[in-house]
């Protein structure tokens, strides 16, 4: 969350030739995701195709059994397809996390807030402006009634930035630009002013 990312590939290219020692099965399934969602995140989401096809193949037992560990690879394969605007691509892991989380959990539990928040960015890509509020909203109820630290939680940081461009979307300018300045103190206050959501929330602010 603090985006300390550039270092990050050589340490995890690290971590899987000591899995692979060991189970590699077992052992190489959250260095894979991991591998996706720091590639993605840096912008390299082409480099992640080649992990995220490894992680799903080490995540097919768990998925066909819709295990509740299996939600992971939906939620990396969901933020890697926004990223590479493979959208319905993207809503089919959301489908398949939502499925397997309510086979397998209680709708109190933390996976759900997950799910909102990547559906309401998905609906927010496929111009839903007004479905995307209502998954934020359901995403900040979530992360608001967890948030250790209620003023300074990255995660409701990135949920009022969300619900902030959805907001925008449908017109409602004022709104909007509360929510980012909002989203701008939590990330501030959590992660420090060179933090990027706090640049990306101040741009939204000023829209």
């Amino acid at each position: 969350q603090l985006q300390h990312l550039d270092n990050l590939p050589p340490l995890l290219d690290s971590l899987l030739v000591t899995a692979r020692a060991q189970d590699p099965d077992v052992a190489s399934r959250e260095p894979r995701l991991l591998q996706v969602l720091t590639l993605t995140d840096l912008g390299r989401w082409r480099e992640a195709r080649e992990p995220l096809t490894h992680a799903e193949a080490l995540f097919a037992p768990l998925r066909k059994d819709r295990r509740y560990s299996a939600r992971a690879f939906a939620f990396a394969r969901a933020h890697w397809a926004l990223a590479a605007d493979e959208l319905a691509q993207a809503q089919e892991s959301v489908d398949e996390a939502r499925a397997i989380v309510m086979a397998t959990a209680p709708r109190e539990d933390p996976a759900w807030h997950r799910i909102h928040h990547l559906q309401a960015r998905v609906h927010l890509a496929q111009g839903r402006a007004a479905e995307a509020l209502g998954d934020a909203e359901e995403a900040l109820t979530r992360s608001r009634g967890w948030a250790i630290e209620p003023e300074a939680s990255m995660t409701v940081a990135e949920d009022l930035l969300l619900r902030s461009q959805a907001r925008h979307a449908l017109g409602e300018r004022d709104t909007a630009r509360a929510d980012a300045t909002a989203a701008q103190r939590h990330a501030q206050a959590a992660a420090g002013a060179d933090h990027p959501l706090v640049a990306r929330a101040r741009s939204e602010s000023l829209r």
